[in-house]
């Protein structure tokens, strides 16, 4: 399996695990995944109503650009960057997105 593929299905994966995660049912808003393979796009989603207030983000947007994962957003508190490190991404593929681009020099992760 080449790199770009193998990236894919590491970052489908963890996606689809996240999305069937509920940490407390009380404040449970449902999870959507958008997967858009063509442009290696991918995004778990809240949207719902929790309680009388509706909800609606991103809980991660991922995209593989020039054969590195881009990580745009991130609301978790593990962190998906260290995540698909120990899935098999090395942390040169993976760009911290959210991150200015002088603070992304100073990180571990890759630089572009």
């Amino acid at each position: 399996m080449d790199r770009i593929k193998q990236y894919q299905q590491i970052i489908q994966n963890y996606l689809e695990k996240e999305a069937k995660q509920t940490i407390n049912p009380n404040f449970a808003v449902p999870r959507i995944l958008i997967f858009d393979k063509l442009t290696d796009r991918y995004i778990l989603l809240a949207k719902g109503w929790l309680k009388k207030k509706y909800v609606h983000y991103f809980i991660y947007h991922v995209e593989i650009i020039d054969g590195k994962v881009w990580i745009h957003e991130d609301r978790t508190d593990t962190g998906i960057a260290l995540e698909l490190v120990e899935l098999g991404i090395p942390k040169s593929d993976i760009v911290l997105g959210y991150f200015p681009k002088y603070a992304r020099e100073m990180s571990d992760f890759g630089v572009v």
